[in-house]
């Protein structure tokens, strides 16, 4: 159906448009969480939250969406707000479709029912 196929490719193009704000929204959520390196009995050197004293700091890297938008950009290049965009789209796609095929269905169903 025509539904089916619009609304797949309207998840699709959605998914992969929002992805970079998707990702800034993620670093900022998770930019305080201790990384299993730090917590591990030998902490690793290149381990983001370890400093030479060994003292943990649990402050934000980051302030706003710009700051981690520049974080990004710096440490992973473009490539980086795009990172995890395939997961994106396998989800949200069939996500997408099947909420606008059952909407677009239930709605042909009721106006069959007032007539």
């Amino acid at each position: 159906e025509v539904t089916l196929g619009a609304s797949s490719i309207a998840g699709f193009a959605a998914a992969a448009a929002t992805t970079p704000l998707d990702r800034i929204k993620t670093y900022l959520q998770t930019q305080q969480l201790t990384p299993a390196c730090s917590v591990s009995a030998t902490p690793k050197k290149n381990c983001p939250l370890t400093s030479s004293s060994s003292k943990m700091t649990h402050k934000p890297l980051v302030a706003g969406w710009k700051d981690a938008a520049v974080r990004i950009y710096e440490t992973e290049g473009r490539a980086g707000f795009f990172r995890g965009m395939t997961p994106r789209i396998l989800s949200h796609t069939p996500a997408v479709a099947i909420s606008w095929t059952t909407y677009e269905t239930a709605k042909q169903y009721l106006k069959t029912m007032d007539n």
